[in-house]
């Protein structure tokens, strides 16, 4: 019952980047929701180097179980038609499976992982969610070592977490500007033979 008034601070009227969900500094576009609220706290970088030097990260304490998980609730569909390739930067303590998994909507649950092998130090690592363009899924789901209880103290920093767009294949051929390959005929014995 205490409504206090407090200064915009330092990323008052920031525009939200498209797709980006969380850089813990000021493109915080995403709700985290529960479980995952209370285990997760936005901290100095304990270790700007490396793939990462910005200022603020995220701080993840992983409890519970082997499959406690971090939560981000959208309220509406994720756009994996435009932003399917999901990415993210983690600073982990120990080796195992960034099971990534998207739900709450229509849609059925769809899960992908990747193998966390590099310790102690930043990485970036993508999951594709191509086959799931167009998808009601409305929540991002994180589970860091899933499958396996925690430690005491395993505490995960991560960052930049992010949708983007797919990247584009190499054109071989727009034929604007005149044509860029050279093209022989094969002669008539080669098509008729």
């Amino acid at each position: 019952d205490n409504i206090v008034a407090v200064p915009a601070g330092d990323w008052a009227g920031t525009i939200p980047t498209p797709g980006f969900v969380d850089d813990f500094e000021c493109q915080r576009n995403v709700a985290v929701g529960s479980p995952g609220f209370l285990d997760l706290t936005a901290v100095d970088n304990p270790d700007p180097s490396g793939i990462n030097t910005s200022a603020g990260v995220g701080r993840y304490r992983d409890t519970l179980g082997g499959f406690h998980a971090l939560v981000y609730r959208y309220g509406r569909d994720i756009d994996l038609a435009t932003y399917p390739i999901f990415k993210m930067k983690v600073w982990a303590p120990v080796a195992g499976r960034l099971l990534v998994k998207l739900e709450g909507g229509e849609s059925a649950p769809f899960e992908n992982d990747a193998q966390i092998t590099e310790l102690n130090t930043w990485v970036e690592y993508t999951i594709d969610f191509r086959s799931q363009a167009g998808a009601s899924h409305e929540d991002l789901v994180m589970f860091f070592n899933a499958g396996e209880v925690a430690g005491e103290n395993e505490v995960y920093f991560i960052d930049d977490i992010r949708f983007e767009e797919a990247p584009m294949g190499s054109v071989l051929e727009d034929f604007e500007d005149g044509g860029k390959l050279t093209w022989e005929s094969l002669g008539t014995e080669a098509v008729f033979g």
